[in-house]
């Protein structure tokens, strides 16, 4: 059973802060407008505690969805540029995917550690369902993009899951 205790401060700071990679790098891939980002946003910010639900036994994700909400308002604000282009984000989440990958690699059981991921990229899934991207005034347009899904899939394969993983969630 993994607790923070198990992970270097560094370590769970990473495992704590990908689903709000995961969930950006998803926001940033299409154009909502301004009620679809909101929307997407709303969902970035629900889904990790809705969806561990799913993992009620993953104590790995028990924990960081438990540490989730910041006692400290001000603890959220990014440092450095405050409007970052969206292939920086997605770069950052790539990254911070492949770290997550290995830490789980390494410190993680199996079944703790595919749990987790699933987890992640469910959390992307979630976001990229939130708002259609393509429409006018909320009509139309798309409800998961081409580029949403491209993300998707670079985050599964990141994350060291098969691309082909974003195809199964949307099956179900």
């Amino acid at each position: 059973m993994t607790i923070p205790a198990n992970y270097t401060p560094q370590e769970w700071d990473r495992l704590s802060d990908a689903p709000l990679y995961v969930g950006g790098a998803v926001m940033v891939a299409a154009r909502s407008g301004v009620l679809g980002t909101l929307r997407e946003g709303f969902s970035m910010v629900c889904s990790p505690g809705e969806l561990a639900k799913k993992f009620p036994h993953n104590a790995l994700i028990q924990g960081v969805v438990k540490e989730a909400a910041p006692e400290d308002p001000n603890a959220a604000n990014v440092e450095g540029d405050r409007d970052p282009k969206p292939e920086v984000i997605q770069a950052e989440a790539l990254a911070c995917c492949r770290t997550v990958a290995d830490i789980l690699a390494r410190k993680a059981s199996p079944t703790e550690a595919d749990e987790y991921r699933t987890w992640l990229l469910q959390i992307g899934w979630r976001v990229a369902n939130a708002a259609r991207e393509g429409g006018r005034f909320g009509l139309g347009g798309q409800r998961v993009s081409e580029a949403e899904l491209a993300i998707l899939r670079d985050i599964a394969e990141a994350l060291g899951l098969s691309r082909s993983a974003v195809e199964t969630l949307g099956q179900g």
